[in-house]
């Protein structure tokens, strides 16, 4: 999903992703589905890794006289990016958005990051004749 706001090149782009990682119920001593307070923290399923990105995004922006942007400001929220990174993927393919700058609301532990681990696939293809593998010739020899 992409919202934006203003007009223009360039601008804001406020990312994240909106899966999480499959979770195992007896790790949990609450519900993971409800978002719940305790000694001022919170907990539920996604509340560092992306969720908690999102609910500051929508906070800030109550502050914000959007009207006076001078560049567009976008939020985009894009899935599996725990898995195959399919809607990072379609939004690049798809988009011509080139922002100026992008804030990725990754939990660093406010360790900024200018680069992160990303995936890469190749495949190799081999081609020619078959033969007979070495190990045979090596247990003939050590039968001997």
């Amino acid at each position: 999903m992409l919202a934006s706001i203003g007009q223009g090149a360039g601008g804001l782009l406020l990312a994240g992703h909106t899966d999480t990682v499959p979770f195992d119920d007896g790790r949990w001593t609450r519900d993971p589905f409800t978002l719940t307070e305790h000694d001022g923290k919170l907990y539920g399923l996604g509340t560092a890794d992306m969720k908690g990105f999102f609910a500051f995004i929508l906070d800030a922006l109550r502050d914000v006289d959007v009207t006076k942007l001078k560049k567009p400001l976008y939020i985009l929220a894009t899935a599996d990016e725990e898995t195959s990174m399919a809607g990072a993927r379609y939004f690049a393919e798809t988009t011509a958005l080139r922002p100026d700058c992008a804030i990725i609301g990754e939990p660093t532990s406010l360790q900024p990051v200018r680069a992160h681990k990303g995936h890469i696939s190749n495949a190799i293809r081999i081609q020619g004749q078959s033969g007979t593998p070495a190990i045979q010739h090596a247990e003939l020899t050590l039968s001997n």
